[in-house]
């Protein structure tokens, strides 16, 4: 939970941002319910991950996530 705005609201501000949009954002969150899932989903989000996690596979991901420079 963030103080001021939810992860849903950010991600919405951050899709709609032209300069943001193709950021991949990644929800990190204790709400796991398939209608939390569904939302984050269709808000654009890339993952969906609940906590607790291993840093690692947070980690993993993020370098799947990192474009490669040719």
């Amino acid at each position: 939970m963030m103080d001021g705005i939810s992860g849903y609201d950010l991600c919405t501000v951050v899709k709609r941002d032209q300069k943001l949009k193709d950021v991949p954002v990644i929800f990190l969150t204790s709400r796991g319910t398939p209608q939390d899932y569904k939302m984050g989903h269709e808000l654009g989000a890339v993952i969906y991950m609940v906590k607790p996690l291993k840093s690692e596979k947070l980690v993993n991901i993020v370098q799947m996530l990192i474009p490669v420079s040719a």
